[in-house]
């Protein structure tokens, strides 16, 4: 590339170079379709068999969102190594983006294969069954028929997930990645960048849960999937067509590492900090995910939902997630602005432990519903958006953290490995945790979840001081 392409002022859209206003675009409707879907599985995996569920146990669908949550969270590591060294960030989006729009509507198959494969006589035979479905083992007393849609069920479902998974595994991390090279490597305006691709995730999410969830709810299981199968096909869509011109800018063909390497010292000084960093996220988005399992479980169960006549759907308290994000992020972007011009900036890990107090008088307000078999629905409103705000805090800051942190030519794999430790970690351990609270009571798993966070909340602050000397020694910007 030139020195004259790379001095020319980027086409702006919307404030962002163009490249990164169709990466933006994209995460918008990846999120839309990821949390569309994941609004909705917990209670489709219990829903009985004759309401179109799977008949899951409340405690093997909460570890299975478990598992699920963290190979999506702890794969993208792998997809980042393929990125940097032998394939390239473009052509791994590519094939990401055209996996999940694969998985999204083969999960909508268990509601249409049976139709499909075995007639009306496999439909209402799959119907009949007590459940649970999607097993490995056919339940007795189906015939020809009910056998075959019973095998495509399952073989759908779990082709589904594979999908899913490897798509995420390979476009997470690299899109990420992608929006921080349209950037210049000093360009302080690259934070904007990741404050709008954040922005991005909390639109997609909040609109996800008010139509996929209510459709979901209302009308059908399937309908909600296929919805978040349009979602992400609209992502594929732009990519592929709009991708190579207005991502020309960008090195995005590049293999391997570009750029000269820093000094190995500061390199693994670095990494060690995004390392401290990512497993003070792990706690916080341990807690953080439940609100899609232990706390959707909870709510469905425990919490009058009835406004005036009216039960609000479980879905919407996800969505409240996403507005609390959209309507704080402005005063916290003026907040932190403000402090930067007056040379009172907070530095990344004091932000984090903000975040670990926030989730800590979050779990203690719905541990307090399960000891005092309190129902109040203010109870987890309250406890959301005190996530919410906790997530907001910690998360718009961290993209450009690790961008910052990694080493040149390698930042795919350092964000791959951030998600891995900030994500892939607490997912997993949410969902196992989900699971025991499912079968020893959630009361008690709200009070460990107090318990740990004020914990690791102490011990963050106690340890700052240190971290932030070794950051500045190192000449990493908090």
């Amino acid at each position: 590339m030139s020195d004259a392409a790379l001095d020319a002022p980027p086409i702006q859209l919307f404030g962002l170079p163009k490249g990164a206003a169709l990466i933006v675009f994209i995460e918008f409707w990846e999120r839309f379709s990821f949390y569309g879907m994941l609004a909705i599985f917990a209670l489709f995996l219990i829903a009985p068999v004759s309401e179109g569920g799977f008949g899951w146990s409340e405690a093997r669908a909460l570890g299975l969102i478990g598992l699920y949550s963290g190979l999506m969270y702890g794969l993208p590591f792998l997809g980042g190594l393929l990125a940097d060294r032998l394939l390239s960030t473009r052509i791994c989006v590519q094939l990401g983006l055209f996996l999940m729009t694969l998985g999204h509507f083969l999960l909508a198959g268990p509601a249409i294969l049976p139709r499909l494969i075995g007639g009306s006589g496999a439909d209402a035979a799959i119907l009949a069954l007590p459940g649970p479905l999607g097993g490995l083992s056919l339940p007795s007393g189906l015939g020809p028929e009910g056998a075959s849609a019973f095998y495509a069920i399952t073989t759908s479902f779990w082709a589904a997930l594979l999908c899913l998974v490897l798509g995420n595994a390979l476009m997470k991390a690299t899109l990420a990645v992608l929006l921080g090279d349209q950037f210049r490597r000093d360009d302080p305006n690259r934070s904007v960048g990741f404050a709008s691709y954040y922005f991005a995730i909390s639109v997609g999410a909040l609109i996800a849960g008010l139509s996929i969830g209510t459709i979901a709810e209302r009308v059908g299981w399937h309908y909600g999937f296929s919805i978040a199968g349009f979602g992400i096909a609209i992502a594929l869509c732009a990519f592929t067509f709009l991708g190579p011109s207005w991502l020309k800018a960008v090195q995005i063909d590049a293999v391997g590492p570009q750029r000269a390497a820093e000094n190995s010292r500061q390199a693994w000084t670095r990494l060690a900090l995004v390392a401290c960093a990512g497993l003070a996220m792990a706690m916080f988005m341990a807690a953080w995910f439940q609100i899609f399992g232990s706390w959707t479980v909870y709510t469905n169960a425990e919490i009058d939902r009835l406004i005036y006549g009216f039960e609000v759907p479980v879905s919407w308290f996800i969505s409240l997630n996403s507005a609390v994000v959209i309507c704080a992020a402005p005063f916290a972007a003026r907040f932190f602005k403000r402090q930067a011009q007056h040379s009172q900036s907070v530095d990344f890990f004091a932000k984090l432990a903000f975040c670990l107090g926030l989730a800590c008088a979050a779990h203690a307000l719905m541990a307090s519903s399960g000891q005092l078999q309190l129902s109040w629905l203010i109870l987890p409103v309250i406890g959301i958006v005190l996530l919410s705000l906790g997530e907001l805090v910690a998360w718009v800051p961290a993209y450009d953290f690790v961008y910052k942190a990694a080493p040149p030519g390698y930042q795919s794999a350092v964000m791959g490995a951030w998600y891995l430790f900030a994500l892939g970690l607490s997912g997993f351990l949410a969902g196992q945790l989900g699971s025991v609270g499912a079968s020893a009571g959630y009361g008690g798993l709200f009070i460990t979840f107090t318990i740990a966070l004020g914990l690791a909340c102490a011990v963050l602050l106690v340890l700052r001081p240190w971290l932030v000397s070794l950051a500045h020694r190192h000449a990493l910007e908090l």
